[in-house]
């Protein structure tokens, strides 16, 4: 299981909830024997996508620095291991000790829950036919959250020649290079039950009753840092858990 956890308060901001959320990895990886990889080191590679890019949030553009590609060096270093599979998780990922291994179910082909009513969803065909200048293309599912996903060996050996820079398109995030990456490999990425990767905001005191990894959501840029100290303490004041 691999973490992005690449820590600088100048790219990143307040990383404070990873005081939280990062043990419960850590306790839920142990539990199942589960390696726990921690990307905390900047990898050179991911400079291209690094540089400063436009955004639309809500009637605003703002600058942001694409600091979320460097999580695609954990493909190079499960290649490089023994594993058969592996896990993608955020940071901000709260793991519920009690849940079952990932992989007992998950362990063959790419698993990545569907989200196609967000924002950033739906201005993905846009996105894809400016980048390519071709119609968009049936995809099944349209769009995903890669905040918790596994691939085995087999499919990310397909992945890896799409997914590593340098790269020809100047991507907008890491989720839309891994739907094209998944196209161009004829990889069908098999649905994520919403469970493994639960949206929850606190703020309107909404959650999964079954989930087992709680992933909390702002809807824009701006609204995270809010929903993600709301989620902490919601974390603790209840009892979610």
């Amino acid at each position: 299981m691999y973490t992005a956890a690449f820590v600088d308060p100048e790219l990143r901001g307040d990383l404070s909830y990873s005081q939280i959320t990062l043990p419960t990895q850590l306790v839920y990886c142990h539990r199942h024997n589960i390696e726990h990889i921690v990307l905390d080191r900047f990898d050179p590679k991911f400079e291209q996508a690094l540089e400063t890019h436009s955004i639309d949030v809500g009637r605003e553009r703002k600058k942001k620095k694409r600091i979320w590609f460097n999580k695609l060096q954990a493909f190079e270093k499960f290649l490089a291991s023994d594993a058969d599979a592996m896990c993608l998780i955020d940071l901000d990922a709260y793991c519920i000790a009690q849940s079952p291994n990932i992989f007992d179910d998950h362990s063959r082909g790419v698993w990545i829950m569907e989200e196609s009513n967000t924002e950033y969803a739906r201005q993905f065909p846009q996105r894809w036919e400016d980048a390519f200048d071709m119609p968009f293309p049936a995809l099944n599912p349209s769009y995903t959250n890669i905040g918790v996903a596994t691939f085995d060996r087999q499919s990310v050996e397909f992945l890896m020649p799409f997914i590593m820079p340098p790269y020809t398109v100047d991507w907008f995030t890491e989720q839309d290079l891994m739907m094209w990456a998944c196209w161009k490999a004829r990889i069908q990425i098999q649905p994520l039950d919403i469970s493994w990767n639960a949206p929850i905001n606190p703020v309107k005191n909404g959650k999964i009753d079954d989930a087992k990894i709680l992933h909390p959501r702002g809807g824009m840029h701006h609204e995270r840092k809010s929903t993600r100290t709301a989620f902490l303490d919601h974390i603790c004041q209840t009892s979610i858990i």
